[in-house]
């Protein structure tokens, strides 16, 4: 609970660098990617340079639909905690797990 605590009540810039700091790493690790990935595509030739672009908007398309499943997940065990329904959660967790495991190896297979 002292993290839980130290969420609500800590100072804001804190805690929003706190948990935004992962997500920061994890753009700079992408854009990294992206930008050596650019650099040896141009190597070899135009045409390799342009396929991931050609492939990213489904890409995109594929990733939001997870992301709006796991928001929806995320709104249904923010009610069950506001209401102490910690039984719900657990069971919601593990609907949640199973639902974004299976819709993501089908996304796969579709990208693939």
């Amino acid at each position: 609970m002292r993290g839980i605590e130290r969420i609500v009540s800590g100072p804001i810039l804190s805690t929003m660098f706190r948990l935004g700091f992962p997500l920061m790493i994890t753009d700079v690790i992408m854009l990294i990617y992206n930008l050596t990935d650019a650099y040896w595509l141009s190597q070899f030739s135009s045409y390799a340079l342009a396929v991931p672009r050609q492939t990213w908007p489904m890409f995109l398309v594929f990733n939001s639909i997870i992301i709006g499943i796991t928001n929806a997940n995320l709104a249904i065990l923010s009610q069950y905690i506001g209401a102490q329904m910690y039984d719900k959660v657990s069971e919601t967790v593990s609907k949640f797990f199973t639902v974004c495991l299976t819709i993501s190896t089908i996304l796969f297979i579709l990208y693939e």
